[in-house]
């Protein structure tokens, strides 16, 4: 039996599969399985793919017989996953080659539940690479909080902790919680959501100030289509992450980083309609006040730390949607 599982969600990742896939094949920690999950690519990333599982025994390739995207398509493979431990990958980033055996002797060590590795991505105009991790008392407390509030509540514009990509899971914790991803098609951010779920229901979360996973940013990421940013997707997130929390008994007691989280995500939502959506940037406005939780939430509205033109421009969107 291996000791780590990878899931990793194909579809159409281009000239971005092979260094991907060649860099899980180069890990210095070997006791692991990949399972691929191809959702229907329409270029030639299923030849690639199997190309690779045929020379890799450890290598495992499933089909989806219709389209399931990102969430159902990761949550197929938690069905064949038997290892201790978990860990996730996307088709177009880079897993450090000491990467596995870093995670899991941490997660020995500590007998950890979630081992998170210091976030790094390509994109330049990212605040989420940083150096270390800061110091906390209480770390499950530190994550909630920075996660609800999307890193509003450390004076950050994104949270350390929205990715699940390159953090090492103990199964039984999704397994023995029915934890598993939202279905992509209506409700979104996938990662996210697991996240919150992940953190909710372990013990001993070890935040590890390495670098270990890399994210590559292009254009023709998923994050960076039009899919990711529609409003009644976005809405429909925040609508489970408030429902979630009153399930688990935890809404009171982290209300206040929740709504500042939900008012830089209306924020948000609203500059990108303004920006990239003109057309519909009226009726967005007129979707995103009708929405039941826009007028507690704009409370607070975090103000931005950017500069005296961003200030204004956060000024003015907050100002739309009271």
């Amino acid at each position: 039996m291996p000791d780590i599982t990878i899931i990793m969600p194909l579809y159409n990742a281009g000239k971005y599969l092979k260094p991907c896939l060649d860099s899980i094949a180069a890990q210095t920690f070997t006791n692991f399985q990949l399972i691929i999950v191809c959702d229907m690519p329409t270029d030639n990333s299923t030849q690639i793919a199997q190309t690779y599982c045929n020379k890799y025994n450890n290598f495992t390739l499933i089909q989806n017989q219709t389209k399931l995207h990102i969430g159902n398509s990761r949550n197929a493979a938690l069905t064949y996953v038997k290892s201790p431990y978990i860990t996730f990958v996307d088709n177009d980033d880079i897993l450090h080659k000491d990467a596995l055996k870093i995670l899991y002797n941490t997660a020995i060590l500590n007998n950890a539940d979630i081992v998170i590795p210091l976030p790094h991505t390509t994109t330049k105009h990212d605040d989420t690479n940083i150096q270390y991790f800061a110091n906390t008392d209480n770390t499950k407390q530190y994550i909630l909080q920075d996660l609800l509030s999307s890193g509003t509540i450390n004076k950050r514009n994104n949270s350390l902790f929205n990715t699940i990509l390159g953090n090492l899971y103990r199964t039984n914790i999704i397994k023995h919680n029915n934890i598993s991803f939202v279905d992509t098609n209506i409700t979104i951010p996938e990662d996210k959501l697991f996240q919150l779920q992940c953190v909710i229901h372990s013990n001993t979360i070890i935040l590890l100030n390495e670098v270990v996973y890399t994210h590559i940013d292009h254009q023709t990421n998923c994050s960076n289509s039009k899919f990711y940013h529609n409003t009644t997707l976005r809405l429909n997130g925040i609508n489970y992450t408030i429902n979630m929390l009153k399930q688990q008994k935890l809404y009171n007691a982290l209300y206040q980083p929740l709504m500042m989280g939900v008012a830089h995500q209306l924020i948000l939502m609203l500059s990108y309609a303004l920006v990239h959506n003109t057309s519909n940037f009226i009726a967005t406005i007129l979707l995103l006040r009708k929405y039941k939780h826009t007028k507690e939430a704009m409370q607070y509205a975090p103000s931005s730390t950017k500069n005296i033109l961003k200030r204004l421009y956060r000024t003015l969107l907050v100002a739309l949607l009271k």
